[in-house]
């Protein structure tokens, strides 16, 4: 299998269905964390193009939408709302964010300082 950072490298070059299934089958057996995850996505998520950057986003959010709530632990989730509430001032990324937001207040580990931290962004 391969490591995480290669599938997330070849899925945002190449968008290829079969690398972003692996990342969220390898995410919720546990063969990846969603640090993993996320430490993969690092320059892509803060890239200045913004094609980069909504794809990265993309990318995440996907991976937590079809991510089991087993797998998002209480600090993850904060961690998660915390960035996508950031990510609300970037008009690129918006449509992403939302979805990953929108997958975060499913989880039983959103609190109820998730939510006044989304409320307010």
């Amino acid at each position: 299998m391969q490591t995480c950072e290669r599938l997330v490298r070849t899925y945002m070059s190449s968008e290829r269905e079969t690398d972003l299934s692996e990342i969220v089958s390898g995410v919720g057996s546990g063969t990846y964390t969603l640090l993993q995850v996320v430490q993969s996505l690092g320059e892509y998520l803060t890239a200045v193009g913004s094609d980069i950057r909504t794809k990265g986003v993309t990318l995440l959010s996907t991976v937590i939408s079809e991510c089991p709530p087993s797998r998002v632990s209480l600090q993850s989730n904060r961690v998660l709302t915390t960035f996508y509430c950031g990510k609300l001032d970037d008009p690129d990324t918006i449509e992403p964010t939302l979805k990953g937001l929108a997958a975060l207040v499913t989880f039983p580990t959103f609190g109820d300082s998730g939510a006044v931290e989304t409320i307010q962004a």
